[in-house]
């Protein structure tokens, strides 16, 4: 008698939950925005056009290593991005040799979802912090290795551009994860990556941090992911669920359009 492979097993299973709704899909992906503000969010390089204008050593003089702005707005605003290393920096890629494609096995994950929506309420700059997360994992278990840690603030139910962006004359104002608590999770938890329900996977005022920008370089010097414009985060358990990120390639981007799922048991 022919010997079915464990793995053909466990599709049928995966099938055989869904029919018998054991197991169901929630979309995590964000519809695009209208009427967004081109220059809503303070940039120093909108595109690659700069670079050709004025010279990839100009710019590496005038922009520090950290830097990643190299799409414009509109394109970090049109539905749910991914962001996966390498970080370009003047258009170079810093990590090509290690990185150069993603795939969805790399990708594919566990979930974790930490909750922030009441003080996300309370203080839009509201960061998370490293002690938050030792808080979390004391009610629901350490973070496991190679998980996704998506951050709830229930921001993606701001329906319009201008309570979502929240622009002041400081700039923009959103919820993020603090310098230590990104550290904490690339290093110490060794996640897949983070994912937000606001505009950038970053902190509205974070070009005012030191270093500016810390998610975003900290996870991709680590070789981590990040998912941003994320919704639906409040149907999600805080454990349990599994991931699919899907995205949408374009030729030579670390930035991606891309479509989410998580898998959730009942």
């Amino acid at each position: 008698m022919d010997r079915v492979p464990t793995s053909y097993r466990l599709l049928e299973q995966l099938v055989q939950g869904i029919e018998d709704g054991g197991l169901r899909f929630v979309d995590l992906s964000q519809p695009p925005r209208q009427n967004c503000h081109k220059n809503s969010i303070m940039v120093a390089i909108e595109n690659d056009a700069l670079v050709s204008q004025v010279g990839i050593q100009a710019i590496n003089a005038a922009v520090p290593s950290w830097y990643f702005r190299s799409h414009s707005i509109e394109d970090k605003q049109e539905g749910t991005n991914l962001e996966v290393p390498p970080i370009w920096e003047a258009g170079i890629s810093r990590h090509s040799k290690i990185f150069r494609a993603v795939s969805i096995r790399r990708l594919v994950g566990q979930v974790c979802v930490i909750d922030i929506s009441k003080k996300a309420t309370e203080d839009p700059d509201y960061l998370l912090t490293h002690k938050a997360v030792l808080a979390w994992e004391e009610q629901h278990g350490i973070i496991p290795s190679n998980s996704w840690v998506l951050l709830r603030s229930d921001w993606s139910r701001r329906s319009d551009t201008k309570t979502f962006l929240n622009i002041k004359s400081d700039g923009p104002h959103w919820p993020g994860f603090s310098k230590g608590c990104s550290q904490f999770l690339a290093q110490e938890r060794n996640v897949i990556g983070v994912g937000v329900e606001t505009a950038d996977i970053d902190a509205g005022q974070a070009e005012k941090f030191d270093p500016p920008f810390w998610t975003r370089k900290i996870m991709h010097d680590h070789g981590k992911c990040s998912l941003f414009n994320l919704c639906n985060l409040d149907q999600l358990p805080p454990t349990g669920a599994i991931l699919i990120p899907a995205p949408l390639y374009k030729p030579k981007s670390s930035l991606k359009q891309a479509n989410a799922i998580a898998l959730i048991p009942y």
